[in-house]
This record gives C-alpha cells, sequence and structure tokens, in this order.
C-alpha cells in the first residue's frame, strides 16, 4: 500500500513537468531565504570560558607597567579558583590586558566574581594612577565580532572630533546591543590637554616634572564652595556658592601657579616652563582604512550570543 501511494505521488510530477518545476523553484527559493537566516548553531559551545582584565598606567614604559601592575595583579590572579591559564601584555603606552581562561564547564558569572575579588586584593599594591583612572574586568569572546572604520573627509569634523563622537555617542551604544560583550577603540586619539615640558627652562628655573604635576593636580580641582549664610542661625535665606572647578582652555591652565616667592613676588606659570595645548591623549598609534585615516572600533561577542543575530542589530543600530 505505501508503495503504491508513492508511485501516484510520482506520477502526478512525472505527468506535470511545469508542476514539478514550479514546486523545485519554491523549495529553491525557501531554502535562499532561509540560508540567509539560520543561525550558527551546528556546533555546541565547547570553548573555556574566557575573561580580560584591562588597566592603564599614563606615561608608564611597557617594563614599568609590567613590574608596578602585571606583577601585584598576576600574584593575585594565579590563586582564582579552577584557572587554567592566563596570559598578558603590557604596553610602552602604559596599557596592561591580561587573559583569563578557566576549566570548560565552569560557570562565567562565578568565574568573573571571583576573578574580581582577585583585583580588589591587588588595588592596594598598585600605583595611585592606575586605581584612579579604575581596572576594568569582563567577559567576552575571544574573537573579534566586526571591526568598524568611520572617517572622515575633514571638511565637517576633523579626526580628533570623529574620535570624539564615536567614543560619546556610538561606542556605548553598540556595547549595549544584546549579544555584544564590549567594544574597544583601536587609537586612543580622544581629546587630551596636552602639556609639552621644556626641560631647559625648568633647568634654569630649578623646576622638576614632579613639581609640575602636583600644581596642575593641586589647581584643577572641582570643590565645593560651600553655602553662603550659615543653616540653622537666624537667616532666612542661604545661597549656595559655585565656583570655577576643573580647567578647560590651554590658556587657563598655562595660567597655573607653579611657583611663587612671597619676597620679591616671582610667580612662575606653566606657560613659562611648558607649551600647553588641547590635543590627543595618545599619538602612540592610528587607524587606516582604504589608505585613509580612520577611526577604528572593535566589537566583541558574547560567549552564548549568536553571531549573525548580533550583526543584524549592529546594522539596525548603525543604519539609526
Amino acid at each position: 500500500m505505501p508503495e503504491c501511494r508513492t508511485s501516484m505521488f510520482s506520477r502526478i510530477f512525472i505527468e506535470r513537468p511545469r508542476l514539478a518545476a514550479v514546486v523545485s523553484l519554491i523549495l529553491l527559493l525557501a531554502g535562499g531565504i532561509s540560508l540567509a537566516n539560520l543561525p550558527v548553531a551546528e556546533y555546541p559551545e565547547i570553548a573555556p570560558p574566557t575573561l580580560f582584565v584591562s588597566a592603564t598606567y599614563s606615561g608608564a614604559s611597557a617594563d614599568v607597567v609590567a613590574q608596578t601592575v602585571a606583577m601585584p595583579l598576576e600574584n593575585e590572579i594565579n590563586g582564582v579558583e579552577d584557572l587554567l591559564y592566563f596570559s598578558s601584555t603590557s604596553s610602552n603606552s602604559g596599557s596592561y590586558s591580561c587573559s583569563v581562561t578557566f576549566r570548560s564547564g565552569t560557570d562565567s558569572d562565578i568565574a568573573l566574581v571571583n576573578l574580581q575579588n582577585a583585583v580588589k586584593r591587588a588595588e592596594a599594591q598598585l600605583p595611585s594612577e592606575v586605581t584612579k583612572v579604575g581596572i576594568t574586568v569582563e567577559k567576552r569572546g575571544n574573537d573579534i565580532l566586526a571591526m568598524l572604520a568611520f572617517q572622515t573627509d575633514g571638511t565637517s569634523l576633523s579626526l580628533n572630533e570623529l574620535v570624539n563622537y564615536v567614543n560619546n555617542n556610538v561606542k556605548d551604544a553598540l556595547a549595549r546591543l544584546e549579544g555584544v560583550s564590549s567594544s574597544d577603540m583601536m587609537s586612543q586619539q580622544e581629546y587630551a590637554m596636552r602639556i609639552w615640558m621644556d626641560p631647559l627652562r625648568m633647568s634654569g628655573l630649578g623646576i622638576s616634572s614632579s613639581e609640575i604635576r602636583s600644581a596642575v593636580e593641586a589647581q584643577n580641582v572641582q570643590a565645593a564652595a560651600g553655602t553662603l549664610g550659615a543653616e540653622g542661625s537666624n537667616r532666612y535665606v542661604s545661597y549656595k556658592l559655585n565656583v570655577q572647578g576643573r580647567l578647560k582652555t590651554a590658556e587657563e591652565f598655562g595660567e597655573i601657579v607653579v611657583r611663587s616667592d612671597a619676597d620679591s613676588g616671582r610667580i612662575v606659570r606653566l606657560r613659562d616652563v611648558a607649551t600647553v595645548e588641547l590635543g590627543s591623549s595618545s599619538y602612540a598609534g592610528s587607524s587606516t582604512f582604504n589608505g585613509k585615516e580612520s577611526v577604528g572600533l572593535s566589537l566583541y561577542r558574547s560567549s552564548d550570543a549568536n553571531a549573525l543575530a548580533t550583526m543584524n542589530r549592529i546594522k539596525a543600530e548603525l543604519a539609526t
């Protein structure tokens, strides 16, 4: 009986070749549509969970970063539960990154908490400049999901302005998408106030670089000015005082007093021993695309996310 039904079914398409051709085209079209939407899920996720630790020590060489940042952190990381292995990199730009891999089957959330606790224990041994900027501990895929390049013709936006725009408006928006674990700028060219010290002038005046640094830190702060009119007194009105805090322009930074002599009345300002200008936070590297300078942005996929679906979300976000 089943053989009879099969032969009858086959005879329908043999006697009607146009119907067979239409059905074949429909199947071909359905297969093509499905191919573009099928998730990459043939193989299970067997890669061991990997977490990343990153820190920045501005102005330090790779050797200094390795001694003052990498060593204390890795001494604590080495004792984390279910640790398989880790590898780290220290660069002359002052950046430090460490890839920490755990045994397969380890809960990535628990591993993240254990790693954060290890980093917290190491903070007391790190330079204050590193802890002020902060140490990042995050989980992300081992491979880059996408590399984006943003370019400008130079007439509407300069490269620094484009870097600032991507960093403030694009980077975090993409990092918040489902399936994206993190986003990293490929070049550290954000706006920064650059102070180029003149060693000859400093030597002639007997001023050290640490003295200039202390003056900048002490006079570029946001301080609370207090209240005019004591609370709880007979005064019925009190005013909160607002004063100028952090400096904004190169001219304002140039007015910072580095040294003053009460007897002679002589004042040495920052502009007397250094050139102050608005520039990039780092000139160590740059990104190019098709031979032109660009702003590079790398996106990392979460370990359990679908690559095709995540890329569709990224394209939709960029289109808006």
